[in-house]
C-alpha cells in the first residue's frame, strides 16, 4: 500500500462532506474551520476538524483460497 501522509480535514455537520480538502497540520485545519464557521450558510452549525489514523482499501484481483480445490 502506498505511504499516505497525516493529514486534518473540516467537515461541517449536516452537509455532504464537500471538496474534503487535505490540511498538512492540524493548525491549519482549525484555521479553515474557524473560516467555516463564520460563513452565514453555516451559522449555528458544528464545524469538525478531523484527523486521518487509518486507510485501507480492496486489493485487486480478489484472491480465493479453497480447503478442496475445484
Amino acid at each position: 500500500m502506498d505511504e499516505i501522509n497525516r493529514f486534518w480535514t473540516c467537515w461541517v455537520e449536516h452537509s455532504n462532506g464537500g471538496y474534503g480538502y487535505r490540511h498538512t497540520s492540524r493548525e491549519a485545519a482549525c484555521l479553515e474551520a474557524e473560516r467555516l464557521a463564520q460563513l452565514t450558510s453555516n451559522r449555528g452549525k458544528v464545524i469538525f476538524v478531523l484527523e486521518m489514523v487509518a486507510s485501507c482499501r480492496m486489493r485487486v484481483p480478489v484472491e480465493w483460497q479453497t480447503i478442496i480445490p475445484f
